[in-house]
């Protein structure tokens, strides 16, 4: 069983663990003249790196971020609690006393629609509104949950901006995204990185929020362009090289939030045969608990403020934390590459290196002392 270690107040050692803020350093920037030489070589250093291409992504950066997509084209909504995706959440019944919790997902909501929901979310935190007429407009316009295994039917997305839910999407790989690709709102960007990279990507991801999002820190095993088109964001990224300091561990996805026709969301255990694994880091950036997570604090931080127009190179196995604000729609995409010719990274090594530092995070955790506020 967990060891609990209380703080009353805040005690000496721990007032000076979190006075002592870790030393962030600002990720390399090129501007928009750089050659693609030149970013390549940055990029080989596997390393994030900030390219300001506001002229190359002058369309798609400058209001017409809504014609990337046509307007029957469909995307999935998802739906969390508080605003905060990727991390997992905490549960005093897990030995790790953590668990990993699927938002809740609208199924095939068409482009037009988003356009619609995300500019009235973000009218009514922007002005503090309470948007009857909005609203009823969004009544008009219903979707299933993914998987809904409660049989409630469409809901209406007047209940989404109803409630202080987090909202996001987060379209992958699907046709109509990768027609845009060859578009000519993204065609120029598409070009650009393709000869920094010397290969033409694979795949494009589009990340969409209006209310405040937060990504808590996650990473993916392949490389990726992510260009900023509306909104600003901060990504802070720990290295793959720093990845015991946030203690990963392997842990099933066990539940799945379900949206209610009255906006709130309840939590359904997802049957064992379809849990899907997958790492977290168990330390978070947000609330960090140097009791628990001690290692933390020596976790060398790379902080990139994003603004649109604005490319970043996301390298492999890099952990990354994003948020973006309220008030706006904020647009962004990523470009999606294989593996680097000339890198300095060993992917292999850092796959090894995941599994084995993520065993140990979770014999330590199992006898960690759980950290509790009076």
């Amino acid at each position: 069983m967990a060891r609990v270690a209380i703080r009353y107040g805040c005690l000496v050692v721990s007032c000076l663990l979190l006075a002592a803020q870790d030393e962030q350093q600002e990720c390399t920037t090129l501007g928009g003249t750089a050659s693609e030489t030149k970013i390549r070589r940055l990029a080989r250093d596997h390393k994030p790196v900030r390219v300001q291409l506001r002229k190359v992504l002058a369309e798609a950066s400058g209001g017409r971020h809504w014609d990337l997509l046509r307007p029957t084209d469909c995307l999935s909504l998802a739906i969390s609690n508080d605003g905060t995706f990727f991390g997992p959440t905490r549960d005093a019944a897990s030995p790790l006393t953590l668990q990993r919790v699927a938002p809740a997902r609208l199924d095939c909501i068409p482009w037009r629609t988003l356009q619609r929901l995300m500019e009235t979310l973000a009218l009514l935190d922007r002005e503090q509104l309470q948007g009857d007429a909005l609203l009823r407009e969004l009544q008009k316009e219903s979707f299933p949950n993914y998987n809904d295994v409660l049989d409630d039917g469409p809901i209406p997305l007047s209940v989404v901006a109803k409630e202080p839910n987090g909202v996001y999407v987060d379209g992958h790989s699907t046709p109509e995204l990768k027609r845009v690709l060859t578009e000519p709102l993204l065609s120029n960007v598409t070009r650009k990185l393709s000869k920094v990279m010397k290969e033409q990507p694979h795949s494009i991801s589009l990340w969409l929020s209006a209310r405040a999002a937060t990504e808590k820190l996650h990473y993916e095993s392949t490389n990726s362009w992510f260009c900023q088109l509306t909104g600003a964001r901060d990504i802070t990224f720990v290295s793959h090289s720093d990845v015991e300091k946030i203690y990963p561990v392997l842990l099933n996805e066990e539940w799945q939030l379900l949206l209610k026709p009255d906006g709130k969301l309840v939590q359904e255990r997802i049957p064992r045969e379809y849990q899907t694994p997958g790492y977290v880091a168990a330390a978070d950036l947000d609330e960090p608990d140097h009791v628990r997570f001690p290692k933390l604090e020596n976790a060398s931080r790379v902080l990139c403020p994003m603004q649109p127009g604005d490319c970043l190179w996301v390298p492999s196995f890099w952990w990354r934390h994003s948020r973006t604000g309220a008030g706006a729609p904020n647009l962004a995409v990523s470009l999606w590459f294989g593996a680097m010719s000339g890198s300095q990274m060993d992917a292999q090594a850092a796959q090894f290196g995941l599994e084995s530092y993520a065993r140990v995070s979770q014999r330590e955790l199992r006898n960690a002392p759980v950290h509790t506020e009076l």
